[in-house]
């Protein structure tokens, strides 16, 4: 690799002593309802030479909604390890490793979850027990091992495939962990001088979200969003959610997107606050019977400013 290319990694590195490129597959779209069903990491060092590639599936506990996008079934995770089972291995690996993946803050959501972390960037962290071999999760007030990562979508905003087809990057398969990490190592060093730590622009953003009341301002907000993420997607709100329903809903209009009162086949997304409780509601199981993607709505908030900020 070439030594300005060397140097820039060393940098992005910071006091990390490695890069781990990750990507996970999931049973759905929602870190308040789904579980991972494979994860897979490639370590790679400090100049960029690969290290370790690591993969496997997860048994979930509940059934898989979109194998049509990963072709992974049921059956195959059936005899797989519990996420319980393998989040020491996972730990170790991301431990002191700057996370590198393609809208990886979905994986991180994801992972989050299964460890029963907050929210990105919270102050809660996991530690193995003592013997050094246990599963057993136990928070503590340090910041998660991910509290800033590079996404490979400041090289290109594009899917993965269409990024990789853009770079001249090969690869057979797409939306399987393992081959994604591949290709994403690749993009990663085709240009890592593109990325830069994340997600502190985001969270800044969305604390500014979070602290404006005044409709003028937030109509200031509103019309420098420049994004067409949504752009004909129809979407359905249901449950209390972080922001003012209808703060949120122009953000939606701003980005493209139509606002729909019921459920349909031609509904895109269920948006879903607190309910009030932790199960699934009518609409929610509606929506998963319908193969409508389900999100939270804080998720879908930061998937606005992935799509957003750059």
């Amino acid at each position: 690799m070439a030594t300005t290319s060397t140097h820039v990694l060393r940098q992005l590195a910071g006091d990390h002593d490695r890069f781990a490129v990750l990507d996970t597959e999931t049973t759905g779209f929602s870190s308040l309802y789904d579980d991972v069903i494979e994860v897979a990491i490639q370590t790679l060092d400090l100049d960029g030479s690969p290290v370790e590639l690591w993969s496997s599936l997860v048994k979930p506990n509940r059934r898989i909604t979109n194998s049509y996008i990963h072709h992974i079934t049921d059956d195959m995770v059936a005899n797989a390890p519990s996420f319980a089972d393998i989040s020491a291995e996972i730990l170790e690996k991301l431990e002191n490793a700057r996370i590198v993946g393609h809208y990886v803050s979905f994986d991180l959501r994801m992972l989050g979850a299964s460890f029963g972390f907050g929210k990105i960037g919270e102050p809660a962290s996991v530690e193995r027990g003592e013997d050094g071999e246990s599963n057993e999760v136990v928070l503590r007030t340090t910041p998660p091992p991910w509290e800033a990562y590079l996404d490979t979508r400041q090289i290109s905003r594009k899917t993965l495939e269409e990024a990789c087809s853009e770079f001249g990057i090969a690869s057979s398969v797409y939306h399987r962990a393992e081959a994604d990490v591949i290709a994403t190592s690749q993009l990663f060093l085709k240009h890592p001088e593109r990325c830069s730590l994340l997600p502190k622009a985001r969270q800044a953003y969305l604390r500014q979200l979070e602290r404006e009341n005044n409709d003028d301002e937030w109509r200031d907000i509103v019309e420098s969003f420049d994004a067409d993420c949504l752009a004909g997607k129809k979407i359905v709100i249901t449950g209390a959610l972080k922001f003012v329903r209808r703060k949120v809903q122009s953000l939606i209009v701003q980005a493209g997107g139509e606002m729909k009162e019921n459920i349909t086949k031609e509904t895109d997304f269920l948006v879903v606050g607190d309910t009030g409780w932790h199960g699934e509601t009518t609409k929610v199981k509606k929506a998963r019977n319908l193969g409508i993607q389900v999100v939270s709505g804080e998720d879908f908030i930061r998937d606005l400013l992935d799509d957003s900020i750059p």
